[in-house]
């Protein structure tokens, strides 16, 4: 099928800077493929700090923002799409927006490095006889590759400006806003070369052609080509990973824990101490000096001094993800997940979810098959999220000091209970299928931007913190109540007599064969559900002192506990995520009760192996 040029020779879209487009509201929708850099591109234009990821399922609901410079002009950042079939979530909010909302002009942001892949979204863009301006992403990464692109011919193909930019550097912005402002005065419709309802077949031939004749391509054995050899080797792969992962994991939680958690306790400490002397003086009870001081400070400080961890736990996660290795990592999780009955596309969410398992849950839209998709919602949690990781620094500071494998393990641990799970829910009879095929673009490698990284990393350390100083700080002041007085409201003599004593020592039973059941165990994991970080504020809180944390446990029931803290039923900001995607409360419940039951089996084995072994 020839495809020729619809202008005549010669024939260029004009450019022109117009300074004034305040006359009149736009909306300006941006749509590309997953990982063109479309989100990138939407922080600058907007000044927004969305998150950044490189992977499909980073954007899964539309976002709206005002230009820099112009509020009459909205900018709309919908889920990254390879066509307008509405046949998942997140690609029917992107056609429903399309063909709904009617947008002043569709901004198509495209991987250079990727053009054929692109213009097949292009083509769908153009069907529907909208103003279109197309930015060609991350052109300095392709010309570096030996891609040359005409985008004249490009133009003169689609009736709408081609504009060369790179999001991550910043280059070729101005040009694109010039582009853009021009674009929404003129109001000049795309037009495809072929009809909207074109057999896709006809469609993937013309668009081949189109990109054959656009793109100059030098057939380079590039430095990605070279390194994806030995990172996704069928032998090489799997150690590399879990290497990575026990250097990020040690790194974070145990080295910087041990350089930074003396100091941050003792400030913490020694706050206490300056508030208590200075309440003292200023003649305030006993009472309010204890629910400032033992409650919320020792609630929420204690959680508080594990920031400089999970940030630099954050910021290797980052870069990981923005030089491209993690989704080398979804692609080779695909060969084990696989057999296993699962998809290496469910792989995505769970790393998303390592840092909050509710954007995780919420990525597993991106999973075309209904089953395979509620199947990841279910096993998400099942990775170690920001929340709870100070329970494994805690743990891994008080119990298992010089042990370097200890706080990685748990997030293999969490890899291999999302393969166990899968597994158990496959020989159910509604998941029981073939897993779904798994297509992924892997992008050139790049060396991660500073501003990504930081963004990123500062991002959820802010979200950790925010929980901290809201769901954390509420929380310990009602365990410090429950635990200062009686069921009666009288002063407690101690804590086994108060309203939370007597509370924990009914639960603590069904947690003695996992190797913890004291009240304050049950308490701790009782008030995890509000919020993961709970868990480690009430250990600090209800035993008062490290001393007493190490008394009450032993190295196997501690490493029991914390693997029943990261494999038991989320929060109630991840199970009101679940119930959103599962749809009832009915089969929501279901699915808290397997996640609990299966952490309670695991930790039940480990305990009682554990104490046979050690």
């Amino acid at each position: 099928m020839n495809v020729e040029a619809v202008t005549a020779p010669g024939e260029e879209i004009q450019r022109a800077r117009i300074k004034n487009i305040k006359d009149k509201k736009f909306t300006i929708a941006l749509v590309g493929n997953p990982n063109c850099g479309k989100t990138t591109l939407f922080n600058l234009m907007t000044k927004s700090r969305e998150y950044v990821g490189n992977w499909p399922g980073v954007t899964v609901e539309k976002k709206v923002a005002k230009l820099v410079g112009n509020d009459n002009v909205a900018v709309v950042d919908l889920p990254g799409v390879y066509s307008l079939s509405p046949f998942t979530p997140d690609e029917r909010v992107t056609h429903d927006y399309i063909e709904n909302e009617n947008p002043d002009l569709v901004l198509n942001i495209i991987d250079t490095s990727l053009l054929e892949r692109s213009l097949v979204l292009t083509h769908a863009i153009a069907s529907h006889g909208v103003p279109m301006v197309c930015a060609l992403n991350m052109a300095d990464i392709a010309r570096r590759n030996g891609i040359e692109v005409d985008t004249r011919y490009l133009e003169s193909v689609f009736n709408c400006p081609f504009v060369q930019i790179s999001a991550a550097k910043e280059v070729g912005i101005d040009v694109l806003l010039d582009t853009i402002a021009h674009q929404l005065v003129e109001r000049r419709p795309a037009r495809s070369v072929l009809p909207e309802d074109a057999p896709m077949d006809d469609v993937r031939k013309a668009v081949a052609e189109i990109a054959g004749k656009s793109a100059v391509i030098d057939d380079v054995d590039n430095f990605s080509d070279r390194l994806d050899r030995i990172v996704t080797d069928k032998w090489l792969a799997i150690p590399i990973f879990f290497l990575v992962s026990w250097r990020i994991y040690f790194l974070s939680i145990q080295v910087v824990g041990e350089i930074t958690g003396g100091w941050a306790e003792s400030a913490v400490e020694a706050l206490g101490t300056l508030i208590t002397n200075g309440f003292a003086a200023m003649g305030v009870s006993e009472m309010l000096t204890s629910l400032v001081v033992d409650g919320i400070l020792g609630g929420a400080g204690s959680v508080i001094i594990f920031v400089p961890q999970l940030f630099v736990l954050f910021v290797l996660l980052s870069v990981l993800e923005d030089c491209g290795y993690m989704s080398r990592v979804a692609f080779v999780m695909d060969r084990i997940f696989r057999v296993f009955g699962l998809s290496g596309k469910s792989f995505i969410p769970m790393v998303v979810g390592t840092g909050c398992s509710v954007p995780g849950i919420m990525a597993s839209r991106t999973i075309e098959n209904k089953k395979d998709r509620l199947m990841t919602v279910v096993l998400v949690p099942f990775m170690p999220c920001s929340a709870k990781l100070p329970v494994i620094a805690l743990f891994a500071g008080l119990m298992f000091s010089g042990h370097s494998w200890v706080a990685p393990s748990f997030y293999i641990m969490g890899v291999a209970s999302v393969i166990l799970g899968g597994v158990i829910l496959k020989h159910t009879g509604f998941f029981k299928q073939e897993p779904a095929p798994f297509v992924l673009e892997l992008s050139q490698y790049h060396l991660p931007t500073v501003k990504n990284v930081w963004e990123s990393a500062r991002q959820r350390t802010k979200e950790f913190i925010k929980k901290v100083t809201t769901i954390i700080l509420a929380a310990s002041a009602v365990i410090w109540f429950l635990q200062y007085f009686t069921p009666s409201l009288q002063v407690a003599d101690s804590a086994e007599y108060s309203m939370l004593g007597y509370i924990g020592k009914f639960i603590a039973p069904v947690f003695a064969p996992l190797g913890f059941g004291n009240w304050q165990s049950a308490v701790s994991i009782l008030t995890g559900f509000a919020a993961r970080e709970n868990v480690a504020a009430s250990i600090n809180i209800l035993f008062g002192s490290e001393s007493a944390i190490k008394a009450a446990f032993t190295q196997v029931s501690a490493y029991a506990f914390c693997a029943f803290v990261l494999l038991s039923s989320p929060c109630m900001g991840a199970v009101a995520a679940m119930k959103k995607e599962i749809g009832n409360m009915k089969d929501t419940l279901l699915a808290m009760c397997f996640q609990t039951g299966f952490a309670y089996v695991i930790a039940l084995v480990i305990y009682q192996a554990g104490r046979l072994i050690f």
